[in-house]
């Protein structure tokens, strides 16, 4: 495929699909050319009923000759988007070039055995062509979609999920009779919305942002019903002006503080 792109042409004829030989079972050495270079396919054992729906075998080679396919067409479009710069095309034009392996000929024109120098030159130069097909490619779509970060996002609703909601996806019994349900309704719509980010393909990163940001906010300012805030104890010094207090680092709030002695 990256060959018919080197030298300019717009396809190629491929000389046989399923050109087998007596015993496609048992032995498949042709006199002219390597095993399998007559076919893409092996036929379906006649006598096997079982899968009698299956028409024939792919073979690597067939599926390899579709990927080239498929990489050919990526090129081809990379090389003709005008969202792409020249140097990188030109780049790309130069990684794709591909020469066919020195090696003899047989009397019917076709290749002939190369030995292994020459088949892993060849190979290294398909290996390079697929990685700057790739590169490109991922490269371009990072400018027409940008890659969008949802690991904090989605962690903060996994924790919240694990702390405050049961199986059925609701509030515990025991979340709803801790926290008010003021601040546990505002913090079930936000992580509802976190949700729907998480799931939403065409979102971009400051709308992840936005969502974590709201979640964060909504976690932090959960209040504790009033009959069940902890007494506090052992406080000394003092507080000038007022001051939040939670039981852990961005915890919910469990009291306020105005001046302490």
């Amino acid at each position: 495929m990256f060959y018919t792109e080197t030298i300019g042409t717009d396809g190629f004829m491929r000389w046989a699909w399923d050109n087998y030989v007596y015993d496609m079972h048992e032995d498949i050495s042709y006199r002219y050319w390597e095993p399998d270079d007559g076919w893409f396919i092996y036929p379906v054992e006649r006598e096997n009923k079982d899968i009698a729906e299956i028409k024939f075998y792919s073979t690597p080679r067939y599926e390899m000759l579709k990927q080239g396919m498929r990489d050919y067409e990526k090129a081809r479009f990379l090389l003709s988007n005008s969202n792409i710069s020249e140097d990188v095309k030109e780049n790309l034009r130069n990684s794709i070039k591909v020469d066919l392996p020195i090696g003899g000929n047989n009397g019917y024109g076709s290749k002939t055995y190369q030995n292994q120098e020459e088949r892993m030159r060849v190979h290294n130069q398909t290996t390079l062509a697929y990685d700057k097909i790739n590169e490109v490619a991922i490269k371009h779509l990072e400018l027409i979609h940008p890659l969008v970060n949802r690991d904090l996002l989605r962690e903060k609703v996994e924790s919240i999920t694990a702390e405050l909601l049961g199986e059925d996806g609701e509030f515990t019994e025991e979340t709803k009779a801790k926290y008010t349900e003021v601040s546990l309704n505002n913090l079930k719509e936000k992580l509802d919305i976190a949700k729907e980010v998480l799931i939403n393909d065409d979102v971009e990163q400051n709308q992840v942002d936005v969502a974590l940001s709201n979640l964060n906010s909504a976690y932090v300012e959960l209040e504790l019903i009033p009959d069940v805030q902890p007494e506090i104890q052992n406080t000394k010094g003092f507080i000038i002006g007022t001051t939040n207090i939670r039981v852990e680092p961005n915890g919910p709030i469990i009291g306020t503080l105005k001046k302490v002695k």
